[in-house]
């Protein structure tokens, strides 16, 4: 019974649910494999008409390792509605590559691949290959792979450019103990 869980939460939730967990350490990490199915799920101020998720995750808490597919339609989270979500990860030893499609309500498409990887000791590094956003003849693209590589305390966003219709928008920088 998932409201007995959300309670502890403090939040209110109910589904026709059946989730299968495991945890299991991996030398000093902790590693997961999840099976479940969700139908009529509220949590919250979300819900979700069905969802169905199959993963293997090694460094559950450091820079997750997944391979795994996740497939939902009909959610409803923060205000945005999405008609249909299908996503998945594939761990190739050295990354997590990533793909993920979703038709939003109204039509709009969103597409996005790239890859998760671990970067030095304590960082990891997001590179998006391809990120577009489609609704009738208005599209917005990402025109070249993008990175962005956390490290410790600074965050480092590669060159991003987006076309949009006709024009485009660029952006760059760094945070951390100072703005760049």
């Amino acid at each position: 019974d998932i409201s007995t869980a959300a309670a502890l939460a403090l939040v209110e939730a109910k589904a026709a649910e059946q989730a299968d967990i495991t945890l299991t350490p991996q030398g000093k990490t902790q590693a997961a494999t999840l099976t479940a199915s969700a139908r009529a799920l509220k949590f919250g101020g979300t819900t979700v008409s069905t969802a169905n998720i199959r993963a293997g995750v090694a460094d559950l808490f450091g820079v997750p390792m997944v391979n795994g597919t996740v497939a939902a339609k009909q959610v409803v989270a923060n205000g945005v509605s999405v008609e249909t979500l299908a996503a998945t990860a594939k761990w190739d030893g050295q990354q997590t590559n990533f793909t993920t499609d979703a038709t939003l309500a109204g039509g709009p498409n969103l597409a996005a691949a790239g890859a998760l990887a671990p970067l030095g000791q304590d960082g990891y590094r997001l590179a998006v290959d391809r990120l577009s956003l489609q609704q009738g003849k208005l599209s917005a693209r990402l025109a070249a792979p993008a990175t962005l590589a956390v490290n410790s305390d600074t965050v480092q966003l590669g060159k991003v450019r987006f076309d949009v219709g006709g024009g485009s928008l660029t952006a760059t920088g760094s945070a951390g103990k100072a703005l760049d």
